[in-house]
C-alpha cells in the first residue's frame, strides 16, 4: 500500500482554458511525483489529462475562480483546492530512491 503526506507530493498543472469575463479557469493535471519517509520516488505523468483541480465544495465541477495577481491570473490563495484524479493514486510508478532527498 502507498502512503504519503500532503507535504510530499508535486504536481504539473497546466491552465487548459481561461475566461476572463467571468474570472474562472480550468486547471487539468498532468503529473505528480511523491517521495516517501524512505526517500523512494513514484510518479505518474501523461501527455493526456491525469485530473483537474477543483474545490471541496464542488467536486464534479473542474472549473475555479482566479484572481488578478501583479499582473498575472492564479487561482485564490484564500481558497482550499482539492485534486480529482481520473486514476486511482496506487497507479503511481515506482521510480528509485531520490538522492537528493524529500522536497
Amino acid at each position: 500500500m502507498l502512503f504519503l503526506t500532503g507535504g510530499e507530493y508535486r504536481f504539473t498543472v497546466k491552465a487548459s482554458s481561461f475566461v476572463i469575463a467571468s474570472m474562472d479557469a480550468s486547471f487539468k493535471i498532468t503529473g505528480i511525483t511523491c517521495t516517501n519517509n524512505e526517500n523512494q520516488v513514484y510518479e505518474l505523468s501523461s501527455y493526456t489529462t491525469l485530473g483537474y483541480l477543483t474545490t471541496k465544495q464542488s467536486l464534479e465541477i473542474n472549473r475555479i475562480s482566479v484572481i488578478d495577481h501583479d499582473k498575472y491570473s492564479m487561482p485564490d490563495p484564500r481558497q482550499s483546492y482539492v485534486i480529482q484524479f481520473y486514476k486511482p493514486i496506487s497507479e503511481l510508478e515506482y521510480r528509485g530512491v531520490s538522492t537528493a532527498g524529500r522536497f
